[in-house]
């Protein structure tokens, strides 16, 4: 194995022990949801657009359209979604977020957060700036992954 598969193989460890580290109190918001996989993974699909048609989300999942026709209609009985008409074509249907859907993604994002920055604040300045320094390494090839998929999907 060479220098850069162990260093990866140290970092995947790593954040296997990050994971056992997380809180497994009901006090955490993640472990308090009421809702499947596929629904929550359509939660978040949604929060990251103005809302999406059914054939888009179902790709979006990886399922065929009469998969999210169910897991929309359930969410839409929790009231954390609803179905709109498009803005630009009335004929397409869009899924977004209610306002209790949007407000559930933001308190687990906050949630999130609040977790992160009691833990970092923990970390002298030094690992904050190795820290900072890595992440952005992270998103540079994170970027660079993205447009190269997005190049080979065109």
């Amino acid at each position: 194995m060479d220098e850069k598969q162990e260093l990866i193989a140290r970092i995947e460890r790593t954040e296997r022990e990050i994971r056992r580290l997380e809180p497994s109190s009901g006090r955490d918001p993640w472990l308090s949801l009421d809702l499947t996989m596929q629904q929550l993974k359509t939660l978040l699909l949604l929060s990251r657009s103005d809302g999406l048609p059914s054939g888009e989300l179902a790709r979006g999942l990886g399922v065929r359209q009469p998969n999210v026709t169910g897991i929309v209609d359930r969410l839409i009985g929790q009231r954390l979604v609803a179905r709109e008409p498009d803005s630009q074509d009335r004929r397409v249907i869009r899924v977004v977020l209610s306002d209790e859907g949007r407000a559930l993604v933001e308190n687990l994002q906050q949630a999130g957060q609040e977790r992160r920055t009691r833990v970092l604040v923990r970390m002298d300045a030094s690992a904050l700036r190795n820290y900072e320094q890595a992440m952005r390494d992270l998103v540079a090839a994170m970027s660079a992954e993205r447009d190269e998929v997005e190049r080979d999907g065109e």
